[in-house]
């Protein structure tokens, strides 16, 4: 324990000096509090860097030191804080024997000793030889030891380590070989003691349950992984994990991270392997594993699956644009809603739409679209397709665009008519009512012509000159307004705003090819007669 000058004893030291000095000096020298102070202050001033010196030199800690678990050793400094009648900071060190020594108690051996324990001893000595005088004893400066690291890392070998370290704090991820065990490393203490350090539980979870305290002169031994366990399905981290030897169901679904929001985890499934040959497949409730009603320990090559509920919290939803009231997107249900239902929560058509011609657009599932110049190419020879190409021709197109055309006005007159079922990202198309009918094919004029309501398709041809010398007559066909739906115009029940009518060419045939049918009746009618007679 340092003892200071007391102030008086100073100040007489000093008065002796200055009278032994020179004569001729005594006008330039300071005065004798002048001195007093200037030593004072540097007795202070030495004092405070001694004491502070240590404790700017502090390493950083992962966060308080608990007195419980903090061991005590060589390096160590304390400080024993004196309150009362006597008002003083003393600081002692644990010397490498592992004892400290007070002046008011002398030596007594620490190391080892928790700091909390260490405390209670040195009070209960100090107690005995004060009075009027509270003291408190706190740790000031953790200690730095050396603990060696071998087997699976990259620099095997000692390393520095900080009191109140653990293993994770010294065995980094990045530090180990290819290969390397997280979760069966082995912590040897100098004692003989042995504990198991599983750092995946840090890693992953930060569980410091399997991440003890290190000690001085402790050996970390990492071997190479053995065995394997596997987890799939319904969790957070799916994959292959390293088996500790004692793990199980809810050590290895922790791990995992837990459960999935769209898990059904009263059906997951569980390959063990026993001492049989063959594995046994298990039903377990994997939300009773993590909670421990359920668990069963893990054999390598054991495969965990949890199962995935179908649609779990997937939501739906449609574009709807043109002649509705409130144009924009709307849910809709995953296993589908009617489209009576977008359009009513739209507020409906309005005046201007074209209820038989609202299109529904979605993802094409047949084969990829022409490009520009085929179907240029196909529309600029339209009129030379006969009616079963052109049919065909009109069927992949409806496929390749996954287009599907609704009369809305034929849906809300016939109870029978088809109100579809909606689909995940589907478009829906309501036109704006045309007021014309377009005529192609095989008439004299073809073009747009005004559409009048009950208007027969003879008017509309004899406006668009009549009929062509090819044209086919009563084959006529007509494609509702604003889709790709195309019907016999003798069937189709009238024509409506925005149809096109087409007027196919009438099939030729040839001379020969009339001869050969002629030929081959005859043929069949001489066939005919032959068995007849051959039976009277």
């Amino acid at each position: 324990m340092s003892r200071r000058p007391v102030p008086g004893i100073l100040r007489v030291a000093l008065l002796f000096a200055l009278l032994a000095m020179p004569a001729h000096a005594a006008e330039d020298s300071p005065s004798v509090e002048d001195l007093v102070q200037r030593s004072l202050a540097s007795e202070l001033k030495a004092s405070r860097t001694a004491d502070d010196a240590p404790l700017a030199t502090s390493r950083a800690l992962a966060g308080p030191v608990d007195p419980a678990t903090y061991r005590l050793g060589p390096g160590d400094r304390l400080v024993v804080q004196w309150a009362g009648r006597v008002t003083r900071s003393e600081y002692v060190e644990v010397g490498p024997a592992g004892d400290l020594f007070l002046p008011e108690i002398g030596g007594m051996m620490v190391a080892g000793m928790t700091l909390a324990d260490a405390r209670l001893a040195i009070l209960s000595r100090l107690q005995r030889v004060t009075r009027d005088v509270r003291v408190e004893v706190q740790l000031a400066h953790p200690r730095t030891f050396r603990v060696y690291r071998s087997g699976a890392v990259d620099s095997p070998g000692p390393v520095e380590a900080v009191g109140g370290s653990r293993v994770s704090d010294v065995v980094q991820r990045d530090g180990l070989q290819p290969g390397a065990s997280t979760r069966s490393i082995e912590l040897r203490h100098r004692d003989g003691t042995r504990e198991s350090v599983d750092l995946e539980r840090v890693f992953r979870n930060g569980d410091h349950g399997r991440d003890p305290w290190l000690r001085d002169g402790d050996a970390i031994v990492v071997p190479f992984v053995a065995e394997h366990v596997w987890v799939s399905g319904a969790v957070l981290v799916p994959g292959m994990l390293e088996r500790a030897p004692d793990d199980s169901l809810g050590t290895l679904l922790r791990l995992a991270g837990g459960l999935r929001p769209e898990a059904a985890p009263e059906d997951a499934q569980w390959i063990h392997w026993t001492s049989a040959a063959a594995p046994e497949t298990l039903t377990f409730d994997a939300r009773a594993a993590l909670a421990g009603r359920f668990d069963a320990p893990l054999a390598h090559g054991d495969r965990v699956f949890v199962r995935a509920l179908p649609d779990h919290r997937r939501g739906a939803q449609v574009v709807l644009e043109g002649e509705v009231a409130r144009p924009g997107g709307y849910p809709i249900a995953v296993t589908g809603t009617r489209l009576g239902a977008v359009l009513a929560a739209a507020g409906g058509l309005l005046a201007t739409a074209d209820p038989s011609g609202i299109r529904i657009r979605r993802l094409p599932t047949g084969p990829p679209r022409t490009d520009a110049e085929q179907a240029e190419r196909a529309r600029a020879t339209q009129r030379e397709l006969t009616v079963s190409e052109f049919e065909v021709q009109q069927a992949q197109a409806v496929a390749r665009n996954g287009e599907i055309v609704v009369d809305w006005s034929a849906v809300q007159h016939s109870p029978r008519a088809l109100d579809p079922l909606l689909q995940d990202d589907d478009v829906i198309t309501v036109p704006t009512l045309v007021n014309t009918v377009r005529i192609e094919g095989q008439v004299a004029r073809p073009g747009v012509l005004h559409f009048e309501p009950g208007t027969p398709l003879s008017r509309y041809v004899a406006q668009a000159g009549g009929y062509s010398a090819r044209a086919w007559r009563g084959h006529e066909q007509v494609t509702r307004g604003g889709g790709d739906r195309t019907l016999l115009a003798k069937s189709a029940g009238g024509l409506k705003p925005g149809d096109v009518v087409w007027v196919p060419m009438r099939p030729e045939v040839s001379a020969w090819r009339r001869s050969a049918e002629l030929l081959s009746a005859l043929a069949q009618i001489a066939t005919i007669i032959i068995a007849i007679r051959s039976v009277r």
